[in-house]
């Protein structure tokens, strides 16, 4: 199955891409190809490739299976083994708690975006009503799994403590789903104002938040004095979410390439400096004695021979290692899960002009420009990863677990060399008035992904999509991320 792809805003300065392939029978290979376009003033030339290279920051994980309906048949696969008790009862709260999680973040990143699009649904001939009814049924199907759990884990609070937390986390977890949705309803009402067909579409899924808000509203009220203060309920948030989602953990080890690249550059290096010593001892004491002050210049050049065959090593072991690491391939990392391998990945990086890029990838970015005006003086950063997969032995809701790349993007490096974020637009009105409007300055950074995927399955054909998105930011940070196709 062809890798699924999403890019989002995390937070002020990171973006997100989420690549995620379902589980399978057979080892995949895949390559993803991540070109981040940034407009000349960002300052991208200032800066050494290999502190470019810090700012992006790959993880890989196990994905719950989502499979054509969405991830609805692995909750309830996860519910039934809360239910049965499968195993240890910690194990079991885990596979549901992340089985619940991705699948009500999914439902909420998929509202929000079917909000944003939503206005061009009559152009498209699509009914209004149906699309928000839908909506509103993927809110209740995620309040009546929350209210089945909870009606499982009550009996057991008294003896098993992870009841209660994974209680509490799961609220969490529906609450940030509400709050997504209600956000991206409101800004789409904001737009839609004053339209009669879509002000009777909306309340629908207006009347599902409301009840459902009403509800986990409710619970909150009965244990206020559990509560702590803000900070302090981040911070437990957190601990949570770490805590169950440990069942997705990969670890990352460094294969025997990391040290070898570093042992081969060091050699490389004492292997220069032994050289120049070498040629240093060509030139005959005797004749530096007769130079100069006796014996002075004999020792300056000692000196200056020392230090040079020094600056060899440590430029060796700094500079020359960097600019090797970033002409090949970064050494072999391998993947485990549980102790065991499920695979391997490798990762290049290099920035340079927008011209670099191929023709393929240059297609897809030239679908953002405006007036063909924004491709002309541009940069790119190109990050690409290449790996190969397995998925992991043990089985869960019926099937292997999937596999996630998550790869962020801090972006504040770049955004601190733009404009303010307000700047005032000048215009002359037809009576030759002249006007002084205060207008957001904005910038378009574009990021295009280009997939590959090939089963090890007989006959297995190589899959390859692209996919377009435009970062657009201010001097404060990333405002929102929009997909091409959709503008």
């Amino acid at each position: 199955m062809q890798p699924q792809v999403a890019l989002s805003r995390h937070d002020k300065h990171n973006l997100e891409l989420i690549m995620s392939v379902e589980p399978s029978r057979h080892p995949f290979e895949s390559e993803t190809d991540v070109f981040l376009f940034l407009p000349r003033s960002a300052g991208l030339k200032a800066w050494d490739p290999a502190v470019l290279r810090s700012d992006f920051r790959l993880r890989v994980r196990l994905a719950v299976p989502v499979g054509s309906d969405g991830g609805a048949e692995a909750v309830e696969s996860a519910l039934h083994g809360l239910r049965l008790g499968e195993g240890a009862f910690p194990d079991a709260a885990k596979i549901f708690a992340a089985a619940f999680s991705e699948r009500v973040s999914r439902m909420a990143r998929e509202h929000a975006e079917r909000l944003f699009v939503l206005h061009s649904l009559l152009r498209r001939g699509l009914s209004l009503g149906r699309a928000f009814a839908e909506m509103a049924a993927g809110l209740d199907r995620a309040g009546t799994w929350l209210e089945r759990a909870r009606a499982l884990l009550d009996p057991l609070k008294e003896r098993e403590a992870v009841a209660g937390l994974l209680d509490e986390h799961l609220g969490d977890v529906f609450v940030h789903c509400l709050a997504k949705v209600r956000g991206a309803l409101d800004r789409a009402r904001e737009r839609w104002a004053g339209d009669p067909e879509y002000e009777a579409a909306w309340k629908p899924l207006a009347e599902s938040l409301d009840r459902w808000q009403r509800g986990e509203g409710l619970r909150a009220e009965a244990r206020a004095a559990d509560l702590c203060d803000g900070e302090q309920r981040l911070l437990r948030q957190s601990q949570l979410k770490k805590f169950f989602h440990s069942a997705l953990v990969v670890e990352t080890v460094a294969g025997p390439g990391a040290r070898g690249t570093a042992e081969t550059v060091a050699a490389a290096g004492a292997g220069l400096a032994a050289i120049w010593a070498a040629l240093f001892q060509q030139w005959h004491a005797t004749e530096l004695a007769s130079v100069g002050v006796p014996g002075a210049a004999l020792i300056g050049s000692g000196v200056l021979a020392y230090v040079v065959k020094d600056r060899l090593k440590e430029w060796a072991r700094h500079s020359l290692r960097r600019r090797v690491e970033l002409a090949c391939a970064r050494s072999r990392v391998r993947l485990l899960a549980d102790d065991r391998e499920i695979g391997a990945m490798k990762e290049w990086f290099r920035a340079g002009s927008a011209s670099c890029a191929d023709a393929q990838t240059q297609a897809a970015r030239g679908r953002a420009a405006v007036g063909g005006i924004e491709a002309i003086a541009e940069d790119v950063i190109h990050l690409r990863t290449a790996g190969r997969y397995r998925a992991p032995s043990a089985r869960v809701f019926g099937r292997p677990w999937g596999i996630e790349q998550i790869l962020r993007v801090n972006l504040a490096r770049y955004l601190r060399h733009l404009d303010d974020p307000t700047k005032d637009l000048l215009t002359v009105s037809a009576g030759g008035v002249l006007q002084r409007t205060s207008c957001r300055r904005l910038y378009h950074f574009d990021v295009v992904v280009r997939t590959k995927y090939r089963s090890r399955a007989p006959h297995s054909a190589v899959g390859t999509a692209v996919e377009a998105y435009r970062a657009v930011v201010d001097k404060n940070g990333i405002d929102r991320v929009e997909r091409i196709s959709e503008l």
